[in-house]
């Protein structure tokens, strides 16, 4: 019964690995455009949730 599995078990890893290193490489490429873009897009807008007569 167990040798059953073991060929789904193998694929089912495969495929975990694949999209592992698939997430791995989307995150190493988020991580240096933000590196280039010097964090240009970051802090340039803010949000003002307050209402208006909190705002500074």
């Amino acid at each position: 019964m167990l040798n059953d599995c073991l060929p789904l078990r193998a694929l089912l890893l495969t495929v975990v690995g694949w999209v592992s290193r698939g997430q791995q490489r989307t995150i190493d490429y988020l991580l240096e455009e933000n590196r280039e873009s010097g964090g240009r897009a970051l802090g340039r807008t803010t949000l003002n949730i307050a209402p208006p007569s909190h705002r500074p």
